[in-house]
């Protein structure tokens, strides 16, 4: 007998006397597939590395495929993932697949742990599923212990003993123990899937539902030529595969319209943040990473070399990614942050990822006293407030912007995770340098590049409305706005500018050729639109005003437009000087806001009229939106003087 058909016959004779195929309710409109944990208690034939014996388990009794899924109970993915696929995926297969879940309780999810808890507290007593379900209807938020034991009152659980099992050493066995099969897999975010041992990857939303499913019918096929009669294949399968990418396989591609699409960038705020290598960088990349995560540190060796192989081209952002699977992460992480507080942070960081196996406090007392900082000083940091509050920041932004687990990283807003090969490093970051290039040809100012050639690849992905004609003419009034030309000119030019804006700027040299091609005929109404993502554009409009009002608008725009990268206070008080203002006078509107109402009126405006981005123009009641040139402003103005 062949070891395939020993291990079926084995297995078989394991399962005699169980109901064959899954059992399903109605109730909500859901599917509801019952829990048969309990009948493979006693399978001895598993796979060494993704087990699956006593964790819960869902579907048919004997499948050909079954889906080892990594969960953190807090996340919205989980919620898409066990309420949507899950479901769709036992219509379309049936008794063949049986779903398994991991556990992967993220540090950064509020109450993550206790739900984990409660849901292996509840599967000792055979409603994990139940529990699953109501978990996320409790939501993301908080959790304390009264809710968890709420919800087992509510489920007909015994509630000594869910109390006694919440917090006993059991569950929480269980839980390290598949946190451990998470580090040995190299799980880093939730839900990571495995299908018979294969990894697909990490789940959001319907981004690899086709792939997924892909994969499920090919091992439905591969496992029909390993058996020879009817049993639990899981062991079978996964020897033969054991774990490797998806990617491995020959997925049929789906039609053209089903390839993947480009997807929005991440803008990431990485002001005050620890970075390494040259400030105006053409390209950036925010890594989030764990000091006792061993892929971070894998990492971090493959991004040095390639600063070495790309002088000044790069700046790495690090922020801090503590994960709770690690138990001296948080420690390491709060010496890292009081390091950089002590002016020596990249000296800290070499250390903890040169040491992972040496993170205890004395070790990290040790790393310090190298570095020369005051021992007394620097443990003082690890512990204060301000250190923490850093760390939660990072932890708090990491969530917001979907960085699941750790690392993660942001190149130019381009997410990727998990442990990345120098190869893959180098494609994305050669992709982002011509681009790059391109931009700053184009005239962005390299201290903006990062996030204005964000905003800009962004927009290029956002659908274009359906061309139609401008029915409603936009009805704007000049007010107390900065205007030149006649008063009686025939055309209007309302021009709404963002001074930190490169686009705004670049637009300047097609207006001056349009005032001289049109004259008399034109009048220009400039507004000012400061971006809520360019930090200094309100003041900066605050000051253009300051300054109108002696007299010198052009002089202080073309300075600012000149100087885009730095328009802070000091900036400004300096252009202040160049157009030769009275700068007390000039101080004082800035720090008494005088002219704040007028911006916020003109933004309000802009907005009101339907205004997003700038440049903005409205001739004679006619948008146009963008950086145009000279043909595709006359296009418009002619068209405006024909209706005069």
């Amino acid at each position: 007998m062949s070891k395939y058909k020993l291990v079926a016959a084995i297995v078989a004779s394991v399962s005699v006397g169980f109901a064959a195929g899954y059992l399903v309710n109605e109730h909500a409109g859901t599917m509801d597939v019952s829990d048969v944990s309990s009948q493979f208690e006693s399978i001895v034939l598993d796979s060494e590395r993704l087990p699956i014996s006593g964790s819960p388990i869902r579907g048919g009794l004997h499948p050909d495929v079954v889906i080892v899924a990594f969960v953190d109970f807090s996340t919205p993915n989980f919620e898409a993932f066990h309420k949507d696929l899950s479901n769709r995926l036992f219509k379309q297969f049936g008794d063949r697949i049986a779903i398994v879940y991991k556990n992967y309780p993220l540090v950064e999810n509020s109450g993550s742990m206790l739900r984990t808890q409660a849901a292996m507290a509840a599967h000792l007593q055979h409603k994990f599923w139940p529990m699953a379900d109501e978990l996320i209807l409790s939501g993301n938020g908080s959790f304390d212990r009264n809710q968890a034991l709420e919800l087992a009152r509510f489920l007909g659980l015994d509630i000594k003993q869910f109390s006694d099992d919440l917090d006993s050493p059991k569950v929480r066995a269980l839980i390290q123990e598949d946190l451990r099969l998470a580090e040995l897999n190299e799980v880093h975010e939730t839900p990571t899937i495995f299908v018979n041992g294969i990894r697909v990857g990490f789940y959001t939303s319907n981004v690899n539902e086709k792939e997924l499913a892909s994969v499920i019918k090919l091992e439905l096929n591969r496992v029909e030529k390993l058996r020879s009669e009817p049993g639990f294949y899981y062991f079978a399968a996964t020897q033969t595969v054991e774990i490797r990418p998806a990617t491995e396989y020959d997925v049929p591609s789906q039609n053209p319209d089903d390839e993947k699409k480009p997807e929005l960038r991440t803008f990431v705020d990485i002001s005050g943040t620890p970075s390494l290598g040259n400030p105006d960088a053409p390209v950036v990349i925010v890594e989030f990473a764990d000091f006792e995560c061993p892929v971070s540190a894998a990492n971090t060796k493959v991004l040095r070399d390639l600063m070495n192989r790309y002088p000044d081209k790069l700046r790495i952002v690090f922020k801090h990614r503590p994960m709770s699977i690690h138990p001296h992460a948080q420690a390491a992480h709060q010496a890292a942050e009081a390091a950089s507080l002590m002016g020596n942070f990249w000296g800290m960081h070499d250390f903890l990822f040169e040491h992972q196996k040496a993170q205890e406090l004395v070790d990290l007392k040790r790393y310090a006293t190298e570095l020369g900082f005051d021992a007394t000083r620097f443990e003082a940091l690890m512990n204060s407030d301000n250190v923490n509050n850093r760390i939660q920041a990072d932890l708090r932004q990491g969530t917001s912007v979907k960085v699941s687990g750790a690392p993660g990283y942001f190149i130019n807003g381009r997410y990727i995770s998990g442990a990345i090969s120098a190869q893959s490093f180098e494609r994305v970051i050669n992709e982002e340098l011509v681009l790059a290039e391109d931009y700053l040809k184009n005239g962005t100012n390299r201290g903006s590049l990062y996030q204005d050639l964000i905003v800009a690849e962004n927009a290029k992905l956002q659908p274009k409305p359906a061309k139609q004609e401008q029915t409603v003419k936009i009805e704007l009034s000049q007010g107390n706005s900065i205007a030149r030309g006649p008063e009686n000119a025939p055309v209007v030019i309302y021009q709404f500018s963002d001074l930190q804006c490169p686009f705004s700027a670049r637009v300047e040299p097609v207006i001056s050729e349009i005032e001289k091609i049109y004259g008399d005929k034109i009048r220009i109404v400039y507004k000012n639109y400061p971006l809520q993502f360019h930090k200094d554009a309100g003041l900066a409009a605050e000051a253009l005003l300051a300054a109108a009002e002696q007299g010198k608008f052009v002089e202080m725009r073309q300075s600012m437009f000149k100087f885009q990268t730095n328009l802070s206070r000091p900036a400004l008080e300096e252009f202040a000087k160049w157009a030769g203002l009275d700068l007390d006078r000039f101080r004082n509107a800035l720090d008494s806001h005088q002219f704040a109402a007028q911006v916020a009126q003109e933004l309000d405006e802009g907005k009101r009229a339907g205004i997003s981005g700038t440049p903005s123009f409205v001739i004679n009641g006619r948008l146009l939106v963008g950086a145009k040139s000279v043909e595709e402003f006359k296009a418009v103005i002619d068209e405006a003087m024909k209706d005069l």
